[in-house]
């Protein structure tokens, strides 16, 4: 149960990084070099979905109010952050936090279904 939340959940805040790359366009190198820093973030993300679907999930009991849980609700109020921001470069600082966000999550998910 746990694990297709999560990976629901990770595929969403990557499409939202990839929307907000698609949509982007910096006006100088140092907003390049930010949406750059944005796509590292996206790449890294893409690494950890590949460890969570191996992920064996084995600690996951539907039990409510585990640590497992509260990370994955973690995750979700992250992604749903990372949807509402706007699709600009003066946003762009608050979509590569949140994204390190979500990869950080993501490794203490991926850390706890084992």
């Amino acid at each position: 149960m746990l694990k297709t939340e999560t990976l629901d959940e990770l595929f969403g805040a990557r499409d939202s990084i990839t929307d907000q790359i698609i949509a982007l366009t910096p006006r100088d190198e140092g907003e390049r070099a930010k949406l750059g820093d944005l796509m590292k973030q996206r790449d890294r993300l893409t690494a950890k979905i590949n460890e969570a679907i191996e992920a064996p999930f084995t600690n996951d009991r539907g039990e409510l109010g585990t640590p497992l849980e509260d990370a994955v609700k973690r995750l979700e109020d992250a992604t749903k952050q990372l949807k509402a921001l706007k699709k600009t470069m003066d946003e762009i600082q608050s979509a590569i936090d949140l994204a390190d966000q979500i990869v950080k999550l993501a490794a203490s998910i991926i850390a706890l279904a084992a």
